[in-house]
């Protein structure tokens, strides 16, 4: 049968007996499934009801808990206990409160006195050691109620011992009013039983906690079967003769009760015969009309899947604007609406980057095998460089997001004039570009590069504006038997990445050794976020000496990283890692803190009564809290402000100008110095650096060790301590190694010293005798 049309016929009424039989079978199987369905969906209920129980005794224990571990219950003082137990602890289901100490003496919380040493609670937790109760329902013998009363027990413990308990009563009003809501089917209710079987609570008023479940069921053997389990289902006969079906489910939070739900069976599956009898019947009538609308329908459908055909060669042949049929009201006409729709992002979803319109990474990867073989043939050494432009998130700030979109058509049009045939360009992520590039060897290579970022970088307007782009590279070098081009990228990229760390505006070759650099610095900045915690830090001191007098000024604090992995690392690549991983805050404040608590140990031990000087990283001090943590660790350490000295940069002071100026005024104002480090290595702007409420000037070590040999050095330092000294300003030479250095910046007037000559940096035992200072200048 070639005819679509007989074909259609055949397999469709055979299809449709062959799915009419199985529904039948499985219609059959799943009517008799219903009578567990539906006793499923009873035990969820219960579940449900079960739990919701569960959740509010579990409210009940909570709070007995935490009263029992208040301060105010824990000092078993009446005088406190009382006030605090009725403004802050009842809620309208909790109808009082006790207190008792371990002789029983108690107090409730409708203020009398009471004696609880025969009760329940106080043998199971003062006498038997127990921690928290809840009891089964029972009256009071105290109060006339209405309603049983529940209690909720708790030890009261002051320093690992038991001095007393805190006993909470619920009336089980609470629980008759959650079984009296539980409404399902006509005859649906629930009730709630202890796990001997006694009532909890009932909907029925007259039957009460005396009442056992043997008095409402009549067969033994299902009080036993549903007090055994911990949820199911039963059938039972209750004392009316009426068939029930009981659904149970533990209330975990409880004395072992359980909550049971109960419906007559009539009730329970009146729904599912009549659902068996509209299934017959409509499987029936289901049959004989698809039979009879086989036929035509296997007419209707014949044309359109022609049709449907020939849009589907056209398409493989690679005509895209081809266009099926959406109008045929069935699954055909989804199919073609569906066709439709492939095509229109087959035909929008090309190769191409909607930015650039040069190929994309995908359309890369595509093309690199094929580009490969071209190098091989001819023997030429194959590379890929991924090239990206240096702060191009400036660009997008400055001149939003279409200046960086143009800037990038921009570079992709050059990269275009830059490749060679066998060559491929590609946009890759953002702002980056991914080359297949070749060469006769690595000296060609090299000077191919170096072209490469030199067309690429420079001037360029952009909307009427001049830029000055500046672009990295990293490049890695393909071996002949490649089979992962996507390792050969990766390591093209990490070279980027370490371009990036050179500042740019240059290109870095991947080698195994910059592999394991950047493998080294990963496992160090996981090291590092743990260093504080495991207690790797510590803090050594460097004497700063008064030029004249001798007399120890201040003390600078150094960090010191001893990792075991590691050993010692240079703080300056601590410090880096630190600040870009965000580490630094919390290291700053460990060195803050220590430092302070260390100068008050020497000032409290007579040793020591001068300043300790600690530095502070840019990002640290551009942190939004930084004058609150400083005040913070002042507190907690007792140190006296007075006595602190915080040293920024020079090229910290000069970003954010005024922001840094009111930092430091308030820092000024709680009496802390302030010292600008290294001070001579940046671009100072004077109109600025006269607001800072400065006190020392130190200058950087570099000039103290070129001015015995330099002019240019020696007349820097000249120019700074009499700048200083105009300003008022204490000077701070750092560096100072030898004797004549030190008599030369006394000659020109520094006012301290600092260096190895003086003192190397030490733990804080080694550096409180006066004498090592002095025999130094004697010598």
């Amino acid at each position: 049968m070639k005819s679509i049309r007989k074909q259609m016929f055949v397999y469709l009424v055979l299809g449709v007996l062959v799915v009419f039989f199985v529904f039948g079978i499985w219609m059959n199987i799943t009517v008799n499934e219903l009578p567990e369905y539906a006793a499923s969906q009873y035990r969820e209920m219960a579940q449900a009801r079960a739990d919701e129980l569960s959740k509010e005794l579990q409210g009940f224990v909570d709070l007995v808990l935490m009263t029992a571990q208040t301060d105010v219950v824990k000092s078993m003082d009446l005088d406190r206990i009382k006030p605090y137990l009725k403004s802050a602890v009842l809620t309208p289901k909790i109808r009082n409160m006790t207190v008792s100490d371990l002789n029983g003496k108690a107090w409730a919380t409708y203020d009398r006195e009471i004696d609880i040493s025969k009760q329940e609670q106080y043998k199971r937790i003062i006498l038997g050691g127990e921690s928290v109760i809840l009891s089964d329902p029972f009256w009071s013998p105290y109060i006339e109620e209405t309603f049983p009363i529940v209690t909720i027990a708790s030890a009261v413990e002051n320093e690992g011992k038991t001095v007393g308990l805190v006993n909470a009563v619920v009336s089980t009003q609470f629980l008759d009013q959650v079984v009296r809501r539980i409404e399902f089917r006509k005859t649906g209710f629930a009730w709630i039983v202890d796990q001997e079987g006694k009532v909890v609570s009932h909907p029925d008023y007259d039957i009460t906690i005396e009442t056992p479940l043997t008095d409402l069921m009549k067969e033994p053997e299902a009080v036993a079967k549903l007090l055994k389990s911990k949820s199911g289902t039963q059938n039972y006969t209750c004392m009316d003769g009426v068939e029930r079906i009981a659904i149970y489910s533990d209330i975990e939070a409880s004395n072992g009760w359980k909550l049971i739900m109960s419906v007559a069976q009539a009730d329970a599956y009146s729904e599912i015969n009549s659902i068996k009898w509209n299934m017959n019947l409509m499987y029936g009538a289901m049959v004989l009309l698809v039979s009879g609308f086989a036929f035509f329908y296997s007419r209707s459908l014949s044309d359109p899947i022609m049709k449907l055909k020939t849009v589907f060669e056209k398409a493989a042949a690679g005509n895209l604007n081809v266009r099926a049929d959406e109008t045929v009201k069935n699954e055909i006409g989804m199919a073609g609406k569906s066709f439709n729709t492939m095509i229109q992002q087959l035909k929008r979803l090309t190769y191409r980057d909607p930015v650039t319109q040069i190929y994309n990474f995908n359309r890369f990867m595509f093309e690199i095998e094929n580009r490969l073989d071209l190098h091989r043939e001819r023997m030429a050494l194959s590379y890929i460089v991924v090239l990206s432009i240096d702060d191009f998130s400036r660009l997008n700030s400055i001149g939003g997001h279409d200046t960086g979109s143009l800037a990038l058509k921009s570079l992709a049009e050059k990269l275009i004039a830059f490749i060679r045939v066998d060559e491929v360009v590609a946009s890759y992520f953002g702002d980056e570009m991914i080359l297949l590039l070749s060469d006769e060897d690595e000296f060609q290579m090299s000077k191919r590069v170096e072209r490469l970022l030199e067309i690429s970088s420079g001037e360029m307007i952009i909307k009427g504006i001049q830029y000055t782009l500046d672009v990295s590279a990293g490049v890695n070098l393909i071996p002949p038997d490649l089979t992962d081009p996507t390792t050969m990228i990766q390591r093209a990229k990490i070279a980027k990445l370490m371009t990036k760390k050179l500042d740019g505006n240059r290109f870095v070759i991947y080698n195994e050794a910059l592999h394991d650099m950047v493998k080294r610095e990963q496992f160090i900045e996981e090291a590092l976020h743990h260093s504080v915690e495991r207690g790797e830090f510590t803090v050594v001191y460097q004497p700063i000496v008064d030029a004249k007098t001798h007399e120890v000024y201040a003390h600078e604090a150094l960090l010191r990283w001893q990792n075991t992995a590691y050993g010692q690392v240079a703080i300056p690549y601590i410090i880096e890692l630190a600040e870009k991983t965000g580490d630094i805050l919390e290291i700053g404040r460990f060195v803050l803190e220590a430092a302070c608590r260390q100068n008050l140990n020497w000032v409290q031990q007579h040793t020591y009564d001068g300043l300790v000087s600690v530095n502070v990283s840019s990002l640290q001090f551009e942190d939004f809290n930084f004058v609150a943590s400083v005040k913070e660790v002042l507190k907690v350490t007792g140190m006296p402000p007075e006595r602190l000295e915080i040293e920024i940069t020079e090229t910290n002071a000069m970003l954010n100008v005024e922001d840094k100026i009111s930092k430091l005024r308030e820092l000024k104002e709680l009496g802390i110095k302030i010292a600008v480090d290294d001070f001579g290595t940046g671009y100072s702007s004077l109109s600025y650096f006269t607001q800072f409420p400065i006190d020392t000037l130190k200058i950087d070590k570099s000039f103290v060790e070129d001015m015995m040999r330099d002019e240019n050095a020696l007349a820097i330092v000249s120019m700074i301590v009499n700048m200083a000294k105009t300003m008022r300003i204490k000077t701070t030479a750092e560096g100072v190694e030898t004797k004549d250095q030190y008599n030369k910046l006394l000659s020109m007037g520094v006012d301290r010293i600092q260096g190895y000559w003086i003192s190397k940096p030490g733990p804080p035992e080694q550096l409180t005798s006066k004498d090592h200072i002095k025999g130094v200048f004697e010598d």
